[in-house]
């Protein structure tokens, strides 16, 4: 069971690489795939990020439910698309090096580094003597530290025929967005670290 269901991820993956526009094929040939869904089970008010997990509310029947289109971007590698590079508009510190190498902490003070944490370093060091050992992934993320300064990010909203953009210039963030994530790497943090509930 498992290898005919790799077989058919290799046929999805070998289609979304070819043509950046497969879902919009993908839901005019089979327009019931842009579907309802049944109401959510668990109470989708305990959650800020309900929307993503669970959907939304369709505006035309109050007992269906539809998927929000999601514009997603990721630091973590290897990216196919959505790269984060895309979003940013200021306060980051271009650098060449070698990521697997350690980083002076000078670096850090003209703006925000994209590097990876000391754990993920050294896992990566270590298997690179045995070929990596299949490993292709790495979690890469911006870092900074108070004299970084500020990071400035773009938020991004890709059109799609269920997400057209209303004519109305004064239109506020929450017409288009249900909600916005942040997400941070998960490696060990000691009280010195930002913490993103209270210096974001």
């Amino acid at each position: 069971m498992a290898m005919h269901m790799i077989d058919a991820v290799e046929v999805a993956l070998n289609v979304m690489e070819k043509d950046p526009n497969w879902r919009e094929k993908v839901l005019q040939q089979n327009p019931s795939l842009g579907g309802e869904l049944p109401a959510p089970v668990t109470d989708v008010a305990a959650s800020g990020a309900a929307s993503i997990l669970h959907g939304a509310l369709s505006t035309d029947d109050s007992s269906k439910w539809h998927m929000n289109h999601v514009s997603c971007r990721t630091s973590f590698l290897p990216n196919m698309f959505g790269n984060f590079d895309s979003i940013i508009e200021s306060g980051v510190t271009k650098d060449e090096e070698d990521m697997l190498q350690s980083r002076d902490d000078s670096l850090f003070n003209g703006g925000w580094v994209m590097d990876v944490g000391k754990v993920e370093r050294e896992t990566k060091v270590k298997v690179q003597k045995y070929g990596g050992l299949g490993y292709i992934d790495m979690k890469t993320a911006l870092y900074g530290i108070p004299s970084s300064g500020t990071l400035k990010l773009w938020l991004p909203y890709e059109l799609s025929a269920t997400n057209p953009v209303q004519s109305s210039g004064d239109l506020l963030a929450g017409t288009y967005f249900n909600s916005v994530v942040f997400c941070e790497v998960n490696e060990k943090r000691g009280n010195k670290e930002c913490n993103m509930l209270s210096d974001l």
